[in-house]
């Protein structure tokens, strides 16, 4: 890591001499796949849209119309085509919800695939001796006992310390907040008479579950003014359990 006069911070793209995601085959096809689904999915959940607009508004009058006459049915079946294609309807949600964030997905999987491809050449070239890389999103830390690299394809930033740069590690799993959802079941019944009184009666029994919800926060202080501070938060997993341990115990000083 002397070789470049640690702590420094550079261009990742300049340095690397790798494309932007946009710049990248893999990554402009993955675009114009993307736009391409969402502008065609967006345009089948508009024509649901009006479909639907259209089936309510003609659902009760086509039933009111055929009470007596034979097509009575025909209303029940636009309100209920009307329900289905409505904005947050079944078939919506399947043929346009769920397919949008397929779309989303796929393109994500290419994104990650283009950070990926940048710490094998970084560590190459900064880190020497073992190292290890967590990535997070578009951003990660490649580190060792003799320093660290972190990167962000987002903004470009690269940025590398020697370990007599660490000045302090600080790792926190932080608590968010609950929510608690819950309900009641009631198992056999009474007889109510008109005047008010009850034979007989049930058993009520509540039930709740309360969900906690934890992120991890981990902290890098350096000494480098150009870039003082590595900062990545986290979701409360094992994988990331077991990162945190990892880098805190190497690079803490």
């Amino acid at each position: 890591m002397n070789e470049y006069n640690l702590p420094q911070k550079w261009n990742l793209y300049n340095f690397t001499g790798l494309p932007l995601f946009d710049n990248w085959d893999e990554g402009a096809e993955a675009n114009a796949v993307y736009n391409q689904k969402k502008e065609r999915l967006n345009a089948l959940q508009k024509k649901y849209r009006v479909a639907s607009i259209i089936c309510a508004v003609l659902s009760p009058f086509i039933f009111l119309s055929g009470v007596g006459r034979g097509y009575w049915f025909v209303g029940v079946a636009l309100a209920i085509i009307a329900s289905l294609i409505r904005k947050n309807g079944y078939i919506t949600r399947k043929t346009v919800h769920e397919k949008l964030n397929e779309a989303a997905s796929d393109w994500q999987q290419v994104v990650n695939k283009h950070a990926d491809m940048f710490i094998k050449p970084v560590a190459e070239k900064l880190m020497s001796g073992g190292w290890y890389s967590y990535r997070t999103g578009l951003k990660c830390l490649i580190y060792g006992k003799e320093g660290c690299v972190y990167f962000d394809t987002s903004n470009s930033t690269l940025v590398a310390y020697n370990k007599a740069n660490i000045k302090d590690v600080t790792r926190e799993r932080l608590h968010l907040g609950s929510s608690t959802s819950g309900g009641a079941q009631t198992t056999g019944g009474g007889y109510t008479f008109k005047n008010g009184i009850t034979i007989g009666g049930g058993n009520t029994k509540t039930y709740s579950n309360t969900v906690n919800a934890y992120e991890w926060h981990f902290d890098i202080f350096t000494d480098f003014l150009d870039y003082p501070k590595v900062s990545l938060v986290l979701d409360d997993n094992k994988s990331v359990e077991e990162f945190v341990g990892k880098a805190y115990a190497l690079l803490k000083p």
